[in-house]
């Protein structure tokens, strides 16, 4: 088993690593070096490289100062950090300030290294408002949101805001 050569496992076709060709009970697929393909081989049994994967492919969540976000570059519409473009950040911070709007929350959140200015796009007819009532300044708070620029002032676009209540 394992990266062993030539283990079959009384040819059930279940030699995994390399050379078995992985679970199939025919004995083909998976790393087998005799055929079978898998991986990115054409049907021919020619090796394709992957495609490269744009950047809205990668977009993971990337936890961020306020200070790093605000130091970040910006090229071509796309935010970078440390030389990773960033599409969906999350930082923490409290609420310095508050202010509602029929149809948006903005805030400014600040955590020791900086402050930034966060907008929220509500429903202007919502019902639900227990979320946003736990909101209060001072209050510390997860933000999970887009990194915008507006004719050169940066701020987030909330996706989530959740208040912290146990560390």
């Amino acid at each position: 088993g394992g990266f062993e050569y030539g283990n079959n496992f009384g040819n059930y076709g279940v030699g995994g690593g390399f050379g078995g060709g992985g679970f199939d009970p025919m004995g083909g697929g998976g790393f087998d070096s005799f055929g079978g393909g898998g991986g990115f081989m054409d049907e021919r049994g020619v090796t394709k490289s992957p495609e490269k994967k744009t950047s809205k492919d990668r977009q993971s969540i990337i936890p961020v100062t306020i200070k790093q976000f605000n130091q970040a570059t910006f090229e071509n519409d796309v935010f970078q950090v440390d030389g990773v473009d960033i599409h969906v950040v999350k930082i923490i911070g409290f609420v310095e300030s508050l202010e509602e709007h029929s149809t948006n929350l903005n805030y400014i959140i600040r955590d020791g290294t900086g402050a930034v200015e966060c907008k929220e796009w509500v429903e202007k007819n919502r019902t639900d408002k227990s979320k946003h009532d736990k909101i209060k300044l001072n209050s510390y708070v997860k933000i999970y949101g887009n990194p915008r620029d507006y004719e050169g002032r940066r701020h987030l676009l909330v996706y989530d805001i959740t208040v912290l209540e146990d560390w």
